[in-house]
């Protein structure tokens, strides 16, 4: 049996923190940490931190708690971290193939220019 009774357990409050990190272009996430009562969700939190968990895009954006996926329901624990994760900002097949043109323009412009350099030096 618990020392705490069901009468003193709404009394009794958890540390969490909230870590938006979706935000594009910033250099740091946005931080709020309070107190919520035993039995909090995630999505209490997001709400004690300002943010409407009806606001945020499940497809592109994640939720979780200390790095592991969550959903909205799961209960928080004393000491937890809710996390927003964001999208990634550039789809990575178009990147790559940016990348990978830039270079082979690159290396057009370093073979031209050795030519012309070997031609004036004959």
């Amino acid at each position: 049996m618990s020392s705490v009774s069901a009468r003193d357990n709404a009394s009794v409050e958890i540390d969490i923190e909230v870590v938006d990190a979706r935000a594009a272009g910033a250099t740091l996430p946005r931080r709020w940490q309070g107190r919520l009562p035993a039995g909090a969700q995630v999505a209490d939190a997001l709400r004690a931190a300002g943010i409407a968990p009806e606001t945020i895009d499940r497809a592109r954006d994640g939720i979780g708690v200390f790095g592991r996926l969550a959903t909205l329901d799961r209960l928080l624990k004393d000491g937890d971290r809710v996390e927003l994760y964001g999208g990634p900002a550039v789809d990575a097949r178009k990147a790559r193939e940016a990348r990978h043109a830039r270079e082979a323009r690159h290396a057009r412009e370093a073979r031209a220019l050795r030519e012309e350099r070997s031609k004036r030096a004959r």
